[in-house]
């Protein structure tokens, strides 16, 4: 609805600076903007984005470049959160920290096409997960003031974007969903096993 739309974007604040992950940033260069229009345009869309509409949004990115290991996101990051990010070329590996075990636990390896942060993006919280570069990575850039911008200019266009960022959210969280469902019975399984066999073991 406007008022959900309006609540996702907020006011735009002229003054207001990005974040510093991005604001070194430059143009996105020809090749890595013939691939973002191209991911844009078969990305899932409430109603598909045109390629004149997509080639509209990647000149509101900024591209953003990453070597082998530099942290891409980083998990608990309060302050650098007004953005998300479209892997234009190369890989990030996503981990999560464990309070358990000495070093993170790998989540997954997201490759060209993959989009990061856009919970972030959404709701201005801290970052939930943390991302690394596999090799030289290429991003583009996407702020909330950026988006802000899109939607006064072309508001289409960036009710196009929007849509297919939040079904990009709906179809990783359900993903997520089914995860977790396979492993409550994964888990669920063990402990059956584990009453058994302590009740074979007491009835001996």
């Amino acid at each position: 609805s406007h008022s959900m739309f309006k609540k996702f974007l907020g006011t735009r604040d002229p003054s207001a600076t990005q974040p510093p992950e991005v604001s070194a940033s430059h143009q996105i260069e020809a090749l890595d903007a013939s691939r973002l229009i191209e991911f844009l345009c078969t990305a899932e869309c409430i109603t598909p984005m045109s390629r004149q509409e997509a080639k509209i949004a990647s000149s509101y990115m900024r591209a953003r470049q990453y070597a082998d290991g530099d942290v891409i996101l980083k998990e608990g990051d309060k302050s650098n959160t007004h953005y998300m990010l479209w892997i234009l070329d190369g890989e990030a590996v996503v981990e999560a920290l464990s309070t358990n075990l000495s070093s993170p636990i790998t989540v997954t390896v997201l490759g060209a096409g993959s989009t990061l942060g856009e919970l972030s993006l959404m709701d201005g919280g801290v970052r939930s997960l943390s991302c690394t570069a596999a090799g030289n990575t290429r991003c583009a850039a996407l702020t909330k003031q950026m988006l802000q911008t899109m939607a006064l200019d072309h508001p289409q266009v960036a009710t196009k974007l929007i849509s297919i960022i939040f079904i990009g959210v709906s179809v990783r969280m359900r993903d997520l969903t089914e995860k977790l469902k396979r492993y409550v019975r994964l888990n669920q399984t063990m402990n059956d096993e584990l009453r058994e066999t302590m009740t074979m073991q007491v009835l001996r």
